[in-house]
């Protein structure tokens, strides 16, 4: 079994030589390979990656083509090989022993062979910030995160996946639509951290901006449920469909700050409203950000 790590990066210079580090220093009955994708770097990321590919040979590094961290994961798969794959921003880190936990749903041999298997883990943040150092996410107890460097998946899933739309400017809710909607897909909880998460200024989830530039991000965001449905629709099931057509309801609903609309809107978990509910007025965005500061210190 081989598995490839799959690894978009722009401008790490600081972090990245510990990220490939700790995805080298992996102890695995299993080959091992880890592509990473320059997306344009303006500093030394590139040729710190020429270094620490010819430092060690499990190590491919490789030029976009087009400006994009969707565009870098899809080239990155296009270099890869591994039976299984996974995605790792380049300025995060797998602690040790980590991949061989996440892998193991493949190695039980009982898993039926007409379903594919995503396996998730929880995930660990770090930070010179105290405060948002060492919480550990999802909180409850058994279940596993499926955000993007969180999951494992098969070849075959991938290549579904794969080339990511253009459009997106992140690759996490395309990945989770095809984990959550696509029949015959597993997913296998692995309650143990298998990815420390840097948290810092330049992470690519903006939090501590303004209402407009919040609002442009979800729209663009949020565009993944119709990409999703029109790639899909004639295969999904009856289930499926309206959830995700919810889903786009919802986020018009949102775009137009309905917040009583949003507030009794059927067919949608209470915590997707509330999400929704938080981002459709400023004010209530504003009374969000404060809120959070004062629990937490964390701006979102």
């Amino acid at each position: 079994m081989k598995i490839s790590v799959l690894m978009a990066v722009y401008n790490e210079s600081r972090y990245i030589e510990a990220a490939v580090t700790s995805v080298i220093e992996q102890v695995l009955g299993a080959q091992l390979e880890l592509v990473c994708v320059d997306d344009f770097s303006t500093d030394d990321t590139w040729f710190m990656l020429e270094e620490l590919a010819a430092r060690y040979p499990q190590v491919k590094a490789v030029r976009n083509q087009t400006k994009g961290k969707c565009a870098a994961f899809s080239l990155a798969f296009e270099y890869s090989s591994g039976d299984l794959v996974l995605l790792l921003a380049g300025d995060d880190l797998l602690p040790a022993g980590a991949l061989q936990a996440r892998i193991s749903p493949w190695l039980d041999s009982s898993s039926a062979a007409d379903v594919e298997l995503v396996s998730a883990c929880k995930y660990k943040t770090f930070s010179t910030n105290k405060l948002l150092d060492g919480m550990v996410m999802p909180k409850l107890g058994g279940k596993g995160a499926l955000s993007g460097g969180t999951v494992v998946f098969s070849r075959d899933l991938a290549r579904r996946m794969f080339p990511i739309p253009a459009g997106l400017i992140s690759e996490d809710l395309w990945l989770r639509c095809h984990f959550e909607y696509l029949d015959a897909v597993q997913i296998v909880d692995i309650p143990t951290i298998g990815l420390l998460y840097r948290l810092h200024e330049n992470n690519s989830l903006r939090r501590d901006v303004d209402f407009a530039t919040k609002d442009q991000d979800i729209r663009r965001r949020s565009v993944v449920y119709g990409m999703f449905l029109t790639a899909y629709r004639c295969s999904l099931s009856a289930s499926a469909r309206e959830a995700l057509e919810n889903l786009v309801a919802l986020e018009i609903l949102r775009a137009k700050g309905c917040s009583l609309s949003i507030l009794f809107f059927r067919g949608i978990s209470l915590l997707e409203r509330a999400r929704a509910l938080v981002y459709s007025k400023s004010f209530l965005y504003w009374f969000h950000k404060k809120l959070i500061r004062l629990t937490t210190g964390f701006s979102r």
